[in-house]
């Protein structure tokens, strides 16, 4: 596996991840093919005055309002769940550890600030990521994700079918991937690597012991949607046929037709990022791990 200090990239620089088509993707805010420290510290929720005085887009607040509130009411109208998720408004580093102030959001807010972003054109929200300070707009942090790609014993990246997650309906994806929720706090803040460690057990039926390696190494934000997260890289000690059988007795969700096994080697990486068709940060994820494990450039 290949090495590498910590980067970090400043908004002029920092690396644009496309697909196949060349279309930007996400904006890579951090990467160590080596690893990142990353932590959250609580927050109270930000002031609406805090954050109109932060963003560059102050003219679409009240449409972010306006949406978060119709995705509530439909939301509550279908008998859906609102939980209270993880918003990032700000984030610092020192010494090589990331620390991201998290804050309570409605999960709601998240998906109403997502559709009022993705009203942008592809130019202007390409523009607007890659200039921020922090690499996103206060109005449009109103989620933190987890994602992580995994890579079995025997050397095969699984990847999943996602179904019914907007902006992702029938695409490829990480084999990890959730929203952080303020349930996963702790009186010692948050962990990118005990979130990750969640939801490989919630997705995949995998306990830490399964771990040989689980190294956090990228801070992204999307383009699609402005969304905010932390990527990470797995490798396990199960097999291809012994992760099925966890998933299978394990995993929420065990419909075996969601996942799919590809052999993991620089060609194979290479090839799934220039014709697959995956989720805007499952292409950052791949980059990460074909960076992470072949030692490429992102």
């Amino acid at each position: 596996m290949g090495t590498s200090a910590t980067a970090f990239f400043l908004p002029d620089d920092r690396p644009i991840i496309r697909d196949g088509e060349q279309r930007p993707r996400a904006v890579v805010l951090a990467h160590a093919r080596d690893g990142l420290t990353i932590i959250g510290q609580p927050q109270p929720a930000s002031s609406e005055a805090w954050i109109k005085g932060r963003t560059t887009l102050g003219w679409l607040y009240e449409s972010v309002k306006a949406a978060a509130a119709s995705a509530a009411e439909d939301m509550a109208a279908h008998s859906l769940p609102d939980p209270i998720a993880l918003a990032v408004r700000s984030w610092s580093s020192e010494a090589g550890t990331f620390t991201l102030n998290v804050e309570p959001a409605l999960l709601s807010e998240w998906v109403g600030s997502r559709a009022v972003y993705a009203e942008l054109d592809e130019g202007s929200r390409l523009v607007h990521t890659r200039g921020l300070l922090l690499g996103f707009d206060p109005i449009f942090a109103t989620h933190l994700g987890v994602t992580a790609t995994v890579v079995t014993a025997d050397g095969y990246l699984l990847s999943v079918n996602r179904q019914g997650k907007l902006l992702a309906n029938g695409l490829s994806d990480s084999a990890i991937g959730d929203t952080v929720l303020a349930e996963e706090l702790s009186e010692d803040g948050w962990s990118a690597v005990s979130s990750l460690q969640r939801a490989g057990r919630i997705f995949l039926g995998i306990e830490p012991e399964h771990y040989i390696s689980l190294t956090v190494a990228m801070i992204s934000t999307r383009i699609d949607d402005s969304g905010f997260w932390v990527s990470g890289h797995a490798h396990l000690r199960l097999t291809r046929k012994e992760l099925e059988d966890v998933i299978s007795e394990r995993s929420q969700y065990p419909d075996p037709a969601r996942y799919h096994f590809t052999p993991w080697t620089p060609e194979t990486a290479a090839e799934l990022l220039a014709v697959g068709e995956w989720t805007s940060w499952a292409y950052a994820d791949l980059s990460s791990a074909s960076a992470i494990d072949f030692g490429n450039h992102l």
